[in-house]
């Protein structure tokens, strides 16, 4: 019998989202969502010695999982997917043409095809307490999806590799209590670093990767009182830091006059760093 604490350092409470990030980044992403007795991970972009270690280390049974959500079919999204499934029977889900190219990814080897479904966008899916709906974003990934995950006190979103800004990208974070979106670059630290002009350019790409910048005065664009949590992803480790992006997301939210701690939590997940477990309340 699963107990309604799912996470071991969960306060129980049977109606809220727990949510913690494995790691963020280039380098790999993976994260958890529970409520009540259901527990989903987004994205298996770490290896499987990895994933494994982390859940270990949190005293969670992978078992445990309900589904694996994927939003999209680039390597730090789904290194780790097919070996975590198989090895511990957790379904798979992914949009149409993810699910497709599944069929041929770099890092699968045709053992993920007992576990994965299909998953349509725009239409709920319900797991436990969770309804899960995907929606299209932006990205040069076969195919990119974010997900609006909606509970019994709130709507949690996540959006991650958003090439632009697009109106359903806008339209999720006016519908979200809980956000978890991708703040990639410092536009100078990537115009002057190293990277060559040619990667450069599909960073910049309305394909690519959201900019501090334009992440801070999107979600100040749209932000509403009933947003609570704010969560930074998917920050480059050679063209940002954590400071950096948090400055940029204080600085637009403090000109339309809200405080960050006050208004709602604001919070970067990190590369290789399992977050603390927050409770979205």
């Amino acid at each position: 019998m699963i107990t309604p604490s799912l996470f071991p350092d969960q306060n129980g409470d049977p109606e809220v989202f727990y949510f913690r990030s494995l790691s963020s980044g280039s380098c790999g992403n993976a994260s958890l969502l529970s409520c009540g007795e259901t527990m989903i991970m987004i994205d298996a972009g770490l290896g499987i010695r990895t994933l494994k270690k982390s859940f270990k280390e949190l005293a969670i049974d992978p078992k445990q999982l309900a589904a694996i959500l994927v939003t999209h079919d680039h390597a730090d999204h789904i290194r780790g997917l097919e070996s975590f499934a198989v090895d511990f029977s957790v379904p798979v889900y992914a949009s149409p043409l993810v699910y497709k190219a599944l069929h041929h990814a770099t890092y699968l080897h045709g053992g993920l095809m007992n576990h994965l479904a299909l998953m349509q966008l725009e239409q709920p899916l319900t797991l436990g307490a969770m309804e899960i709906t995907s929606f299209e974003v932006p990205h040069d990934a076969t195919q990119n999806v974010g997900y609006r995950i909606t509970g019994p006190r709130g709507c949690f979103t996540l959006m991650t590799d958003v090439g632009e800004v697009t109106a359903e990208v806008e339209a999720a974070i006016r519908g979200a209590n809980y956000l978890v979106i991708e703040s990639d670059y410092d536009e100078e630290m990537l115009r002057t670093g190293p990277y060559p002009m040619m990667l450069k350019e599909r960073i910049l790409g309305g394909n690519g990767h959201l900019s501090n910048r334009e992440a801070a005065c999107t979600v100040a664009r749209n932000y509403h009182p009933d947003l609570r949590f704010l969560a930074l992803c998917h920050l480059s480790g050679q063209n940002n830091n954590p400071t950096v992006a948090r400055e940029s997301m204080n600085s637009a939210l403090l000109e339309i006059g809200v405080q960050p701690g006050r208004d709602l939590q604001l919070e970067v997940l990190q590369r290789r760093v399992i977050s603390p477990l927050y409770k979205l309340c």
